[in-house]
């Protein structure tokens, strides 16, 4: 059997803190008071709409004593020049959006032309120029530049090495490929041994 609390003051104690939340939450309203608070809360709201487009309302009401006083000829027309300027408006948005388009193609385009040469597609941004032929030049003149500098690091690694006293020259470690015709990854695998 459960022990029964033996204080009835602790039975009533333990009770109470759960009925005061029931009855905070069950607030009603009269009808009044319902459409009172939403008129109140609409009230604020329009207010604070009409602040924010009242620059919008005084155009419009300009716009229109304007119109008033124009011919039907001067009305056209101002309707026509409306019309052409939102038609330019989107003629340049979708200009620019496919000069984005552009740019990706020709950033994917040239991360193809690295990846063909066996060099990095990281600075294919670094590498765009004006026309494919400039891109393909920028990517030439990149891929000569890496050429060089594993060059440089290969004669700097092998005039650091000394020969080992007592052993004989190691007759394999030139490479076996002229430097210029090795691809980037065998002229890395190539340090990478003789390091």
């Amino acid at each position: 059997m459960a022990e029964e609390p033996t204080n009835t003051t602790e039975t009533q104690a333990k009770e109470q803190p759960k009925e005061q939340p029931e009855k905070e939450a069950q607030k009603t309203f009269t009808r009044e008071e319902l459409g009172q608070i939403v008129s109140t809360q609409i009230a604020k709201e329009r207010k604070r709409w009409e602040e924010e487009h009242q620059s919008d309302i005084e155009k419009a009401k300009e716009d229109g004593k304007a119109e008033a006083s124009m011919t039907a000829k001067q009305l056209a027309e101002k309707q026509a020049k409306d019309q052409a300027n939102k038609l330019n408006q989107r003629e340049d948005a979708l200009n620019k959006r496919q000069q984005e388009l552009d740019r990706r193609d020709h950033i994917a385009h040239t991360k193809d032309l690295l990846a063909e040469q066996d060099l990095p597609t990281d600075s294919a941004e670094m590498l765009l120029g004006e026309t494919e032929d400039d891109t393909k030049a920028n990517i030439q003149r990149f891929k000569e530049l890496v050429n060089q500098g594993v060059r440089n690091e290969l004669h700097k690694s092998s005039a650091e090495k000394s020969p080992q006293l007592g052993s004989p020259a190691n007759n394999n470690s030139a490479p076996k490929k002229d430097m210029a015709e090795m691809t980037y990854d065998e002229m890395k695998a190539y340090l990478e041994s003789h390091n």
